[in-house]
């Protein structure tokens, strides 16, 4: 790594750099294999077979989801454990008919890649380990989730999937998942300091009542140092200590209800620095707004309308300040009146002040008049 950045993506940019070569040839080649809109075949795309590992076409309900996805959108959205793919389609779309924006826009992502499957086929298989006589799921749950999609929509021949096969001993390990996720920016930032945030706390639980007497700040760097580590053996990526003070000050900062939008519309890391210190309702609003972008619905031009001042209330404001200066010359009267202080011109102002008198009774006459007429 050149430099260390608080942005989880910049901090694989050089790795993508790496990989994008490699990448393109893999595209290139499974564009060049053109398959059939079914899920009958039995093809792999050049380039991505791993040896040993079995290709078959397996039943969506014999695949259990994964927990630990890296992408925890449905971690996030549905806030339990959910591991069969058709009842999680089904919480997904019972939320979409309450309204849920996070839920509109996971089905929306789901359905769009249900429709492409549809057309065009499933190019690359998932991947899955045998587990307990069943199988769980190692990457493809986007994939998996639209085969699902496709079946609540009564297209049957979309009830199995072909996915590679793993046993327990060659299963690629969770690091292969994260690394292959992460390079194609498809973990939310927000699921990176959730990471962080649950590796944070696991350092915190395993640490002896002893190791709280030391300096607070010794005991923060031995921490941050551990988190560092483990996010490396989990990720493959690197961050710094400050990056992971950043990320659990920037997490704590966030509403629940904007936790579980920037997860499931994969908010950049930009557009998170700029929510903390807004009130929870501020900070609903500004996600709901990046939401309906996300969705492509176009927010509401509101004309800017000039203020509609009331014309008496302006009035108002200006009789205060009059009201104020012949205050200020009643106290000045006052004063005078104290020093028995008398010369020819107090007959002038005894003639301003009736004038003043009378002016005040019309203009008293005019305002109840309107007052009437209103």
């Amino acid at each position: 790594m050149s430099a260390y950045t608080d942005d989880p993506f910049a901090l694989i940019a050089e790795m993508n750099k790496k990989f994008e070569g490699k990448q393109g040839e893999k595209r290139g080649n499974a564009n060049k294999k053109q398959e059939t809109p079914t899920s009958q075949s039995t093809s792999v795309s050049a380039g991505v077979a791993d040896e040993g590992v079995d290709i078959c076409e397996l039943p969506i309900a014999a695949i259990a989801l994964d927990p630990d996805q890296p992408r925890g959108v449905l971690r996030n959205l549905l806030k339990q454990l959910v591991d069969n793919p058709m009842i999680a389609v089904q919480k997904i779309q019972d939320l979409c008919a309450k309204g849920d924006l996070a839920a509109l826009g996971v089905a929306k992502a789901i359905a769009e890649l249900a429709d492409d499957i549809e057309r065009n086929g499933l190019l690359q298989p998932i991947g899955v380990v045998a587990h307990d006589g069943m199988y769980r799921l190692l990457f493809g749950e986007r994939r998996l989730l639209a085969h699902a999609w496709l079946i609540k929509e009564g297209k049957t021949q979309w009830e199995k999937i072909r996915a590679r096969v793993y046993s327990q001993a060659n299963a690629p390990g969770p690091t292969a998942s994260w690394s292959e996720n992460l390079k194609r920016h498809e973990v939310p930032a927000v699921v990176l300091m959730q990471l962080v945030q649950r590796i944070y706390k696991e350092c915190v639980e395993s640490r002896a009542p002893s190791d709280f007497y030391v300096a607070q700040d010794q005991l923060k760097n031995e921490i941050y140092q551990a988190i560092c580590k483990r996010y490396k053996e989990i990720t493959g990526t690197e961050i710094a200590p400050a990056t992971v003070r950043t990320w659990l000050q920037l997490l704590g900062s966030l509403s629940d209800e904007v936790i579980v939008l920037a997860a499931a519309f994969n908010f950049p890391y930009r557009f998170l620095l700029r929510l903390p210190g807004k009130d929870d309702a501020e900070q609903k609003a500004e996600a709901i707004a990046q939401a309906r972008i996300a969705l492509g619905e176009a927010l509401p031009r509101v004309p800017k309308q000039p203020a509609q001042v009331n014309q008496w209330d302006k009035h108002q404001m200006q009789l205060a300040k009059h009201v104020k200066q012949l205050q200020k010359l009643q106290r000045e009267a006052r004063r005078l009146q104290r020093l028995a202080y008398t010369t020819g011109n107090i007959d002038n102002v005894i003639g301003q002040a009736e004038e003043l008198r009378k002016t005040l009774e019309g203009y008293l006459n005019i305002v109840k008049s309107a007052k009437a007429i209103h």
